[in-house]
């Protein structure tokens, strides 16, 4: 909570208009803090840097609105107001999508979009794993994770993406085990006050291949 006189979570609130890959950055990262990823929609509470700013005009301190366990430095220019952001959307010049990472016109997942797992994926419990072109990403409940760009006729079973923060740790993961963080939080919410005859969440099971009955 700020102190007395200092800025609201509304002032100090920002809109991301422009995603922004840390991986993509070809030199040293300059900061003792690290790079914070940004998608477009996500909303960033500045945080206040006492005395010089290390990155100057160009780089902005903040922590994700909805996960402040997520935190670091972004480029501030990737960001603006939420009253720009609104008529930005309005006029088009940037895609709206929802600050959970989720598209809000299909509810699907686009690419950069971040998501949690939902349950614990063991790639070794599969035996040999069956694809060439990526390696599987365990999952623990809770982990959250970034999207990656996947083109390929699994995408509708499977998702390619890196923990958050560990950017060297990417792979593939099904895609029914992940959700937005709402979801999340509300399958937690679902689990401490469970309703009267309802069984606990029944373990998911992967589909390697199509099965046609016909």
């Amino acid at each position: 909570m700020p102190g007395v006189g200092g800025p609201t979570d509304d002032e100090r609130k920002v809109i991301a208009i422009h995603g922004f890959d840390p991986a993509s950055l070809d030199y040293e990262w300059p900061f003792d803090e690290p790079a914070l990823p940004l998608t477009t929609g996500l909303e960033i509470l500045l945080v206040e840097i006492e005395g010089e700013n290390p990155g100057g005009d160009d780089w902005a301190l903040g922590q994700v609105a909805s996960n402040l366990d997520q935190r670091g430095f972004f480029p501030k220019n990737y960001t603006v107001a939420p009253a720009e952001y609104k008529a930005m959307v309005a006029e088009g010049q940037v895609e709206e999508n929802s600050k959970d990472g989720s598209d809000p016109g299909t509810g699907s997942y686009v690419e950069g979009s971040r998501v949690v797992a939902f349950y614990d994926f063991d790639p070794s419990a599969m035996g040999e794993w069956p694809f060439e072109d990526h390696p599987p990403l365990q999952l623990e409940t809770g982990h959250m994770l970034e999207l990656l760009p996947f083109d390929s006729d699994l995408a509708s079973d499977w998702a390619l993406g890196r923990l958050v923060g560990q950017l060297d740790k990417s792979g593939l993961f099904p895609r029914n085990y992940v959700g937005t963080l709402k979801q999340y939080e509300a399958m937690l919410q679902e689990d401490e006050n469970p309703k009267e005859g309802a069984s606990e969440l029944a373990p998911k099971v992967v589909a390697l291949y199509a099965f046609d009955p016909s």
